[in-house]
């Protein structure tokens, strides 16, 4: 009895008992092609890099004497536009100090969080002279890179207003 149980067993297994699985394995094919299109659209808006504009506003130089070493202060309001600006990122910040009469030219970076498209930027850097005229020094004031290590283009930084004034206070 069971030399004909088996064959019989094998070939209702084979043919599914004659109900027909061919259906149910092209929906399942169709709703996975389809999860897989929604992965790969949220995967290239994730890796979209959002084109922004980095304004300089209100950048002053100023000078003053702590302990009879004379130090720059530079200050600036960065603004930053675009079509998708996230809400708090990193900005890489570089002064560039140089005083051609005094062989002196310094690189500073530092880091300032963006948040909702505004950061306040400050360094300071001692001077390698006293009363220094403001033909006598050049500054610059540049944002390098945004986090997560996007470069910042040239043509993305826009220098809205610039007031300087090297006399000491």
């Amino acid at each position: 009895m069971f030399n004909t149980l088996i064959p019989l067993v094998l070939l209702l297994s084979l043919y599914g008992c004659g109900k027909d699985y061919s259906i149910e394995i092209d929906a399942a094919e169709q709703r996975l092609d389809r999860q897989l299109e929604n992965l790969a659209m949220r995967i290239s808006a994730l890796e979209k890099q959002p084109s922004l504009t980095f304004e300089i506003n209100d950048l002053s130089i100023q000078t003053h004497e702590d302990m009879f070493q004379p130090i720059l202060d530079v200050k600036a309001d960065f603004h930053v536009k675009g079509e998708q600006v996230p809400h708090r990122f990193y900005m890489d910040v570089e002064l560039v100090l140089e005083v051609p009469g005094e062989q002196f030219n310094v690189r500073l970076r530092q880091v300032f969080m963006v948040e909702n498209g505004y950061a306040a930027v400050a360094m300071t850097h001692p001077l390698p002279a006293h009363d220094l005229k403001t033909k006598e020094i050049k500054v610059s004031l540049t944002p390098l890179n945004w986090y997560p290590g996007i470069p910042i283009k040239a043509s993305d930084i826009v220098i809205k207003q610039q007031a300087m004034q090297l006399s000491p206070k």
